[in-house]
């Protein structure tokens, strides 16, 4: 009975990172998160923390370029309720093309969700938030909403 015991919970971590993400999954939930450990989390993926309100437990980043994909811009919102923490974000790709080559053009932020084709910056804003969200080494849930 202790050998069942002992494969399955050293199968469990395997379990969590093989769920299946629907597309179109714009909410990231984390159980057995503390509002001091999300903000550490995010000090050390090297987001700077925007807005913070330790009554609501919600913390906000700044909008920034991301530093593993140049095509994004985003911001990540984490919410911690019941020592869950409710991950979502917004993300921009504000690079076009004008008659002189690149310029930036107003950003225009969108709620960061499963979506796009691969590469696309869309689906890179996604990659990034999950990662995020998986660094806390904790059960993964994915909502549509």
């Amino acid at each position: 009975m202790k050998k069942i015991l002992i494969v399955v919970l050293l199968a469990f971590p395997i379990f969590i990172s093989a769920q299946e993400v629907p597309k179109k999954t714009n909410v990231i939930i984390v159980h057995g998160v503390t509002f001091d450990e999300a903000a550490t989390a995010l000090s050390d993926h090297h987001y700077r923390i925007a807005h913070t309100d330790r009554t609501l437990q919600v913390m906000t980043t700044e909008k920034v370029q991301s530093l593993k994909h140049s095509n994004v811009y985003l911001s990540i919102n984490v919410r911690i309720k019941d020592s869950i923490a409710i991950i979502t974000g917004v993300a921009s790709n504000n690079i076009g093309v004008g008659s002189y080559g690149i310029y930036s053009a107003p950003p225009e932020y969108k709620p960061i969700a499963k979506q796009g084709s691969k590469k696309s910056p869309a689906l890179n804003a996604w990659a990034e938030l999950n990662e995020f969200a998986l660094s806390f080494n904790k059960p993964v849930e994915y909502l549509v909403e």
